[in-house]
């Protein structure tokens, strides 16, 4: 093998590994409560359920609502997108994001469990 194929696959093998990195991070993402997510100043999935009226729809597609973790602790959680047709009557929200410097959860993506699918069967 000549030395220029040499180089060629070892750039086309770190480009792929760096790729597959950045790709598969956002999988890693750790569950979280919001104290933790606050405490270590990085991203996490924290799980909760939303706090019942309080979804508040801003500018464009923008809308807010405090959620509930596991602890307890209740913050507010902000998201740019589409809002879930089902967030209101969701058992469960799991808010992937971090905190800004307002004290804000800024969630990046949201994951909402539809409520049917959940029930339990007669």
């Amino acid at each position: 093998m000549k030395r220029y194929d040499l180089y060629v696959l070892s750039l086309l093998f770190v480009l792929f590994a760096g790729g597959a990195y950045f790709s598969l991070a956002s999988a890693f993402t750790p569950y979280t409560t919001f104290a933790e997510a606050k405490a270590y100043n990085r991203a996490g999935q924290v799980k909760g359920e939303v706090v019942e009226g309080t979804i508040v729809s801003s500018e464009g597609q923008a809308f807010s609502f405090a959620l509930r973790d596991a602890d307890g602790a209740v913050h507010t959680v902000q998201h740019r997108g589409v809002m879930p047709p089902t967030l209101a009557t969701a058992p469960a929200v799991v808010a992937i994001g971090r905190f800004d410097s307002s004290e804000v959860f800024v969630a990046h993506r949201l994951l909402v469990r539809c409520p049917t699918k959940y029930r339990v069967r007669n």
